[in-house]
């Protein structure tokens, strides 16, 4: 017994003795500044080279997380002027790429899934403004994008589409956006409508 309250003891001392060595070494990391296009990254230097930090427009946070050359890397985080999350997963030279959370300025998760250069690319999941699941599937950037301006990525490729019950509104192909090519439609019951080809949302 006594044995065994010793280890515990000689235990609790090693964890005391790293918190408080890291909590001084963090302590004693100088703040740096460095600046950028649109304002500046204030934090510290990791010995990777990294800088952990938050950037700033102005006074204004516009993201938290890991920097390299003033640009995002690794997990981190964007925000909305608002303070709100815009995008939480990880980036690569400043854009999101990978897994990774996109939100709407009221807080409202809008995608979840991959990203490549910034936008939704790959297999992922967008919701409705209610947090309904609403299509998941594959997702890429829209050819003629300009006019997708608020959602540059649509779904192509085999996806499902989901009524707000929860149940299979159309499993199928798309094509920018729409359904196109092979699919089953069903309404909000479960029931088949239609199976066969599609052509621009309409069954063909």
């Amino acid at each position: 017994m006594i044995g065994l309250m010793s280890v515990a003891l000689i235990v609790a001392v090693i964890i005391l003795f790293w918190v408080s060595y890291h909590s001084k070494e963090e302590s004693n990391q100088e703040t740096i500044f460095l600046k950028t296009r649109d304002g500046y990254i204030k934090g510290h230097m990791l010995d990777s080279g990294l800088i952990k930090g938050q950037a700033f427009s102005g006074k204004q946070l516009v993201a938290d997380g890991y920097f390299l050359n003033g640009l995002q890397t690794g997990q981190g985080k964007m925000f909305f002027q608002n303070g709100r999350v815009r995008y939480d997963g990880h980036f690569e030279k400043g854009q999101p790429s990978g897994e990774g959370k996109l939100y709407e300025e009221d807080g409202r998760l809008k995608y979840l899934g991959n990203f490549i250069n910034g936008y939704a690319a790959g297999r992922g999941k967008i919701f409705d403004d209610k947090g309904h699941l609403k299509i998941e599937g594959q997702f890429k950037r829209a050819s003629g994008f300009e006019q997708f301006a608020k959602d540059p990525s649509l779904p192509y490729g085999h996806c499902r589409e989901y009524y707000s019950n929860g149940k299979i509104k159309y499993d199928g192909e798309f094509e920018n956006g729409l359904w196109h090519g092979q699919g089953k439609l069903y309404d909000s019951l479960g029931k088949l409508l239609f199976k066969g080809s599609f052509y621009q949302g309409k069954p063909n």
